[in-house]
């Protein structure tokens, strides 16, 4: 027992006698601070720091439209718009496992925020000199740089970090995916649609050499960049150049040029009767356009004094000239039509005026002569060859594209897990916090209950002195 002069002044009980009143209930102790400990570290997770909590993944986009603020079609690409309800939603209602994430919720109390490392920035551009012209044109660079985005979602609104790991990365894959959509759609068929609507086969053969040049073009710009990219479409398509290479090598123009040579001699068209009405009508219009022209050119002469001569350095002339020849072989092409399919050169000088101010009686004769459509048939099975055959290289090219994109478009992650979890208490702090709290209230416990030995004690003291 502890002892005290009389002569000292009396200040209560000893800091020992307190720890031994506290260790006193040793089982006690230890089963109240474990339990305590175990409840208020729940408390702190749960109830505090999973609030605080968030997933979060930082990324970047291998796609240099992207970081230059631009789908592939040059559409406006705006990162901040992928937190938005309605891409948060369309992309829960792909997957039946984010059923259970409440995306309202979400989007209503703040709890997914989108930062970029930096702005985007504005594609460089290159002025380029034409050394004929000497004209300046502005050319855009392809040069890639890398912005670092970064998604943060509260932690609370997922089950487990599986399920946020794919919802997180869903989201930074939607630029992907809307252009490979984009890439997907652009099917390059309005040509084919057209083809479709016209009567005129000279028409149809324009539109095949107009797609003919929209598929070389393509795959110029696809090799520049990506000549031997591995795309893998089939046996003999393994990269772009093999795509490419095939398209050269096994269409070729000269068909087009023949059919083109064909309808043009023997006044080829498609349902003459459906078609008359529209023909006579283009081919008033081409008369008049014909002698407009040559008025023209008359006065373009008459202009000029007696003693000076139009000579070929006069682009107006020279362009009246060209043109008037290009309406002439409009002329011949419509004229040849009607004479195929039953009319009679009399028959065509009286129903269009003018007519014999473009060819002669002779000419038109001759025209009669030539035009036969007796052979149609097998024209317009080689045609349809045709098409079909540019539909397929369409096809083919469409495929190519989709690829590219996909090989193009890549998301790199900054961490090896994807996500990764910021903010919130740290566990070691929140166990600490939690023995720490159930130690003192265990303690308490103890003292509250054996306070009568530190009060006796405390009196005996007092009377002792």
């Amino acid at each position: 027992m502890n002892t005290i002069d009389k002569n000292e002044k009396y200040e209560g009980p000893f800091i020992s006698d307190l720890i031994k009143v506290v260790f006193g209930r040793k089982l006690l102790l230890c089963i109240i601070t474990v339990c305590l400990t175990i409840i208020i570290a729940l408390g702190l997770k749960l109830g505090i720091s999973n609030r605080q909590t968030c997933y979060q993944t930082t990324f970047t986009y291998s796609n240099e439209n992207l970081n230059y603020g631009e789908y592939v079609d040059g559409s406006v690409f705006n990162f901040k718009t992928l937190t938005n309800y309605d891409i948060l939603k369309e992309i829960k209602d792909s997957n039946e496992e984010f059923s259970s994430i409440n995306v309202d919720k979400i989007v209503s109390n703040q709890a997914i925020s989108i930062t970029s490392e930096n702005e985007k920035r504005e594609r460089p551009v290159l002025n380029v000199v034409n050394e004929k012209t000497g004209e300046t044109n502005q050319t855009l660079v392809s040069q890639n740089y890398n912005i670092n985005y970064t998604i943060k979602v509260n932690k609370q609104y997922f089950k487990n970090a599986s399920q946020a790991e794919k919802f997180l990365t869903a989201i930074a894959e939607k630029p992907n995916l809307t252009n490979i959509d984009i890439v997907s759609s652009m099917t390059f068929q309005s040509n084919f649609t057209a083809i479709n609507e016209t009567n005129y086969y000279e028409n149809k053969i324009d539109l095949l050499e107009s797609q003919y040049n929209i598929i070389l073009n393509e795959y110029k710009k696809l090799s520049s960049s990506y000549s031997n990219l591995y795309i893998n479409i089939s046996d003999n398509i393994k990269t772009v150049q093999d795509a490419n290479t095939l398209f050269i090598s096994n269409f070729k123009t000269n068909s087009l040029e023949s059919l083109m040579t064909d309808s043009i001699l023997y006044g080829y068209i498609e349902n003459f009767e459906s078609s008359e009405k529209n023909l006579t009508r283009e081919l008033n219009n081409a008369i008049y356009q014909y002698k407009l022209l040559d008025s023209k050119i008359k006065s373009l002469k008459d202009f000029y004094s007696n003693s000076q001569v139009v000579n070929q350095n006069n682009d107006e002339y020279n362009s009246l000239i060209i043109e008037k020849e290009d309406t002439k072989v409009s002329i011949q092409r419509y004229a040849k039509k009607f004479l195929a399919y039953g009319k009679t050169v009399t028959e065509l000088l009286n129903s269009f005026s003018g007519l014999n101010d473009v060819y002669t009686e002779e000419e038109l004769t001759e025209f009669k002569a030539t035009v036969d459509n007796s052979n149609i048939k097998s024209f317009v099975s080689e045609l349809n060859n045709v098409i079909a055959k540019m539909k397929e290289y369409t096809r083919i090219l469409n495929e190519v594209e989709t690829k590219v994109i996909e090989k193009r478009s890549m998301v790199t992650y900054e961490t090896v897990s994807t996500i990764e979890t910021v903010g919130g208490i740290n566990n070691a702090l929140i166990a600490i916090i939690s023995i720490a709290i159930g130690f003192v209230c265990a303690a308490s416990l103890n003292i509250c209950l054996d306070y009568k030995k530190i009060y006796k004690k405390d009196n005996d003291i007092k009377n002792d002195k």
